[in-house]
């Protein structure tokens, strides 16, 4: 199943390189992952523990609904050594609940002070900035609610939490703490959707500087 989704993979391999000289995978933090099939489910997710501005033949490995590898025609269990991340659950909520091509995940310092330090413990709401448009939404005076995860420690418990609070209009999510959750149909988009979002949580943490000093 890898080869005909090699090209793909090669420029999931570069947004993940392009990401990490930004800053926004420090220490081998962050994953991606692209959807292969959608019933069953399948998807190839970057392998535990990795540099993610290293980029290497086997950054991903293909995994089911669970998130536990497969072999690369789908069927049985992988008998391959790598472990996929150990978020690749929190991607299969997403997949299962809206079905986008892509879904990458960052770390970075303004997801999440913002996450932390949001008024409402729940969501983190922005308006009327221009870069609302980014994510594809073109309503006037612009307004987009991002929702806000806990970071529950139980994997399970925080894939499930993901999944219920994923809101179709909104391409993102934020995991309290700890970063940020973007998709998109196809790969260009879903880049877009992080880029966007990255900008609007800059602003708004430097804007409470501003009006603090």
């Amino acid at each position: 199943m890898t080869d005909p989704f090699r090209n793909k993979l090669n420029e999931l391999a570069e947004i993940k390189r392009e990401f990490s000289a930004r800053g926004w995978m420090p220490a081998t933090s962050g994953n991606v992952s692209l959807r292969v099939k959608e019933k069953p489910l399948a998807f190839f997710v970057s392998v535990s523990g990795r540099d993610k501005s290293v980029t290497l033949p086997d950054d991903f490995i293909l995994v089911n609904e669970e998130g536990k590898p497969v072999s690369p025609s789908g069927k049985g269990e992988s008998r391959n050594l790598l472990k996929p991340s150990a978020e690749a659950g929190v991607h299969a909520q997403i997949y299962k609940k809206l079905s986008p091509a892509v879904v990458l995940h960052v770390h970075t310092l303004y997801n999440t002070l913002v996450s932390v330090h949001s008024p409402y413990p729940e969501a983190l709401l922005i308006e009327g900035l221009e870069m609302i448009k980014g994510l594809g939404l073109w309503e006037e005076k612009g307004r987009v609610k991002i929702p806000i995860v806990p970071n529950h420690h139980d994997l399970i418990r925080l894939a499930s939490a993901a999944g219920d609070a994923v809101d179709r209009s909104v391409p993102g999510i934020l995991i309290k703490g700890h970063g940020l959750y973007a998709w998109g149909n196809s790969l260009h988009e879903a880049k877009r959707n992080v880029e966007a979002f990255e900008f609007l949580f800059q602003y708004l943490f430097l804007e409470g500087l501003m009006k603090r000093s």
